[in-house]
């Protein structure tokens, strides 16, 4: 489960989102791909981003003993 309290996770999510909205919303099937895969491609970056936050805290905390 992803760590929404990082706001460029929260920034992610919240574009993931607005992009599932329009591709409820669109009206062509060609628009509705084109923001279903940006939701897809915002949820990874939120995915990745809070991996990366994961990371940075064990180097500190390896790196403090």
């Amino acid at each position: 489960m992803l760590q929404v309290e990082h706001p460029k996770i929260r920034y992610c999510l919240a574009r993931a989102a607005e992009c599932g909205r329009l591709a409820r919303e669109a009206v062509t099937p060609g628009r509705q791909a084109l923001f279903e895969r940006l939701e897809s491609a915002w949820l990874q970056l939120a995915t990745n981003r809070e991996f990366v936050d994961r990371v940075d805290r064990f180097l500190e905390h390896v790196s403090r003993d």
